[in-house]
C-alpha cells in the first residue's frame, strides 16, 4: 500500500465525515486537513498548514481491544469537515476534530 493509499484509508475509516443525519437530513463532507493556517510566503495548501503535534517522549499505554499497548511517539493532526444542508446543499458549518496517531512499540534500539 502506497502512503497515499494510507492516508485514503484513514479518511475513509472516519467515523464522523460523508454521513447523513437521519434527524436533521444534514449531511457532512469529506475530511479536509488543510485549516488555513498558510505559513508565510505560501499561497497554495501544502504540509506547512497542517496543524500537527507530535510527542516523541510519549511514555504511555493505549487500551485496543482489551489488551495494552506500548506508545512511544504520537502525533495529533487537526482536520476539518464540512456540515451541509442537503436542501441548498451549502455549507452550514465547518467541525474541527483531530486524529490521533500511536506509533507503537519498543523504541528502537
Amino acid at each position: 500500500m502506497s502512503m497515499q493509499g494510507l492516508g485514503k484509508l484513514l479518511c475513509d475509516l472516519n467515523p464522523y465525515t460523508e454521513r447523513t443525519d437521519a434527524v436533521s437530513g444534514k449531511t457532512t463532507g469529506e475530511m479536509d486537513i488543510y485549516v488555513d493556517a498558510p505559513a508565510e510566503g505560501v499561497t497554495a495548501p501544502d504540509l506547512s498548514q497542517v496543524e500537527i503535534e507530535v510527542d516523541t517522549q510519549y511514555p504511555g499505554s493505549w487500551d485496543f481491544k482489551g489488551a495494552s499497548h506500548r506508545i512511544n511517539t504520537s502525533a495529533r493532526i487537526r482536520y476539518r469537515y464540512p456540515v451541509i444542508n442537503t436542501e441548498t446543499n451549502k455549507v452550514v458549518y465547518w467541525i474541527d476534530d483531530y486524529l490521533l496517531i500511536g506509533y507503537e512499540g519498543s523504541g528502537g534500539p
